[in-house]
């Protein structure tokens, strides 16, 4: 029989894979990675061993990435005259066909305002200043599908001149400043 000295707490096994022990308890409930439930409260304890082996067999699989966190974009909503949106029509394989404001990846050491005015310009040729973060939301829809997770910033900026361009056709087939 197995000590309970030598099994791992929720928390202790939650530090170890890089994740919330809510995460944990939500794997059990699903059987992805079942906890072994101890005494009459069924206090769920991990072998050290199963932990190894969890981590090993999810990046073989590479279903759950337990050392990559989400990945962090920005979204720029470019307004022109308080009258107008910048929208381009997405090719890219995720959202084709579909509107969308400039953005990107967050690149690293650039501040959110920093790769709004970037990436606006790089993908539209427009220019613009005073972006500012409105919004954050957590991106989950690709989570099935890619097993992704990403956060976006959600920035608004003031137009200041420029003629919309697809200056990355390959993602994007179109911008355009429609009514607001």
């Amino acid at each position: 029989m197995l000590s309970n000295d030598n099994l791992l707490s929720i928390a202790e096994t939650a530090k170890i894979l890089h994740v919330h022990p809510n995460t944990l308890r939500k794997w059990d409930a699903e059987h992805i990675f079942p906890a072994l439930r101890i005494g009459p409260k069924k206090i769920r304890k991990y072998r050290p061993s199963e932990v190894l082996d969890f981590m090993k067999k999810s990046r073989e699989e590479k279903k759950i990435h337990l050392d990559e966190g989400p990945v962090v974009a920005v979204a720029v909503m470019v307004i022109k005259d308080d009258r107008e949106v910048l929208l381009g029509k997405r090719k890219a394989l995720r959202g084709r066909g579909e509107f969308a404001a400039p953005g990107s990846y967050l690149p690293f050491r650039e501040s959110f305002e920093e790769a709004a005015i970037n990436q606006t310009f790089q993908e539209t040729g427009l220019i613009i200043n005073n972006p500012e973060v409105c919004c954050v939301t957590n991106n989950l829809a690709n989570l099935h599908q890619e097993n992704k997770q990403s956060i976006t910033i959600g920035t608004k900026a003031k137009y200041l001149g420029g003629d919309p361009q697809a200056m990355e056709p390959e993602e994007c087939e179109e911008w355009r400043l429609v009514p607001s």
